[in-house]
């Protein structure tokens, strides 16, 4: 073979061998970018989770603390009393 086709078919090889190899890195970077998309989402997600919870606890302690005052209403509290200032 003459040195010629053998440059030829080398880069001829290489070439494909490039066009594949761009073929797969673009398709793992559409995945990961995918991938990202979905954790920005859940992230999104967990966070309204998160204050719907904050709320209903919020809600649930001042139930509570109501209760509680209602039940101990006859207990006399001892108030320590602000003096003025002048």
């Amino acid at each position: 073979m003459d040195e010629f086709l053998k440059m030829d078919i080398f880069f001829f090889i290489a070439s494909i061998e490039l066009v594949i190899l761009g073929a797969l890195f673009g398709f793992v970077l559409w995945k990961f970018l995918r991938i990202l998309n979905h954790v920005e989402h859940i992230a999104e997600v967990a966070g309204r989770e998160a204050d719907n919870l904050r709320e209903d606890a919020a809600y649930l302690r001042g139930k509570l603390l109501g209760v509680l005052d209602v039940l101990f209403s006859f207990v006399p509290r001892r108030r320590e009393r602000k003096e003025k200032e002048n």
